[in-house]
């Protein structure tokens, strides 16, 4: 997994760290709900990532009807 990390001038503490993905949506009074979460490897794309994500949101009965930047 040490290529799956990536390296940062430390401020305190740890300098490598786990790359992930998180989408959410955000409902009444500022609640978040995470819907899809991906591990990101060394060479993986955000096309693919994206791609990954709406996937899994849509395999569990939620329909994406637009993408924010």
């Amino acid at each position: 997994m040490d290529g799956d990390t990536i390296k940062t001038k430390p401020k305190h503490g740890n300098s490598r760290f786990f790359v992930l993905c998180f989408h959410y949506m955000c409902i009444l009074r500022n609640k978040h709900y995470t819907l899809a979460v991906k591990y990101i490897r060394r060479g993986d794309s955000l096309r693919d990532t994206v791609d990954f994500l709406i996937n899994e949101i849509q395999n569990n009965g939620f329909k994406v009807k637009g993408l924010l930047p």
